[in-house]
């Protein structure tokens, strides 16, 4: 296991979930700091994931932190030209804003979240069963490689190819080199050997974190996803020991309430600022 328990343990003080295991998984092969006011996470292989080289804050913004939040964050990633982007996020479970209207003048835009748990007891069968549907865990380099495939599929729509494919692949090597490592696994849904769901899932410190639930746009909305969660979950529970699993979604999109129909609830909220690389801002 390529994290260190010390790095682990300075983030039981968090009570924002999506914020614990979100920089759990990036303390793997990562960056992961404490300093007075904030963490800081940084994923040195890829520079170019957003929301995974940032600044987590132990309060959210007040008036007069902005020129102070920038400094912190230019002085904790200097060395590090190719990253291009700022991201803020704040110890919170119910998404309070703070003083942001500074940072909203300044090109940085708000990203909130839903946070779901679930618990052993409270995992609900799916309502329909899939015809030829198997889900396993990956094991080849061609399961890796049409993971890949499929996650820019069920994404692109957001993203540039040219830009989201290298962010991708070197997200899933490390996906990869945690599942080797015993942390979990990731999973695929295949119909008639075509992969065409997936996701991961990891334990940290008896709580397992959903990554990256993707579904092909050509297979949503015939219950594929729901599946593919609820055997998730029940692998989770028996094999990692999980005893609360954790889901972060977007409220708006739809999959949320499919997390729900297998008996994930939204219990926290979770919100960030983020500052793209899409123009030059002065600071």
């Amino acid at each position: 296991m390529s994290i260190q328990t010390s790095a682990l343990d300075t983030l039981r003080s968090l009570r924002s979930l999506a914020y614990r295991t979100d920089l759990s998984i990036l303390a793997f092969k990562g960056r992961l700091e404490e300093r007075a006011d904030y963490f800081v996470a940084e994923s040195p292989q890829n520079p170019t994931y957003f929301w995974g080289n940032l600044l987590v804050m132990k309060r959210p913004p007040q008036q007069g932190d902005y020129e102070k939040w920038i400094k912190h964050f230019e002085m904790e990633f200097r060395h590090q030209p190719l990253i291009k982007h700022m991201t803020f996020g704040w110890d919170s479970t119910d998404a309070s804003d703070g003083e942001a209207k500074t940072f909203l003048e300044n090109g940085f835009e708000f990203e909130r979240s839903v946070v779901l748990t679930m618990t052993q007891d409270q995992l609900v069968t799916p309502k329909h069963a899939v015809a030829r549907l198997v889900i396993r865990p990956l094991h080849s380099d061609e399961d890796w490689e049409a993971a890949i495939h499929n996650q820019v599929a069920s994404e692109l729509k957001d993203f540039k190819l040219e830009s989201y494919v290298p962010f991708k692949r070197a997200q899933f090597q490390k996906y990869r080199a945690m599942a080797e490592s015993g942390l979990g696994k990731w999973f695929g849904a295949f119909v008639d050997d075509r992969l065409v769901a997936d996701c991961g899932v990891y334990e940290f410190d008896g709580i397992a974190r959903y990554q990256a639930v993707g579904t092909h746009p050509e297979f949503r909305r015939r219950g594929i996803c729901g599946n593919l969660v609820y055997e998730t979950a029940k692998y989770a529970y028996e094999n990692l020991m999980a005893s609360k699993l954790v889901m972060v979604a977007d409220p708006e999109y739809h999959a949320a309430k499919v997390y729900e129909s297998v008996g994930f609830k939204p219990t926290e909220k979770s919100i960030g600022l983020c500052r793209y690389p899409k123009k030059e801002w002065t600071t």
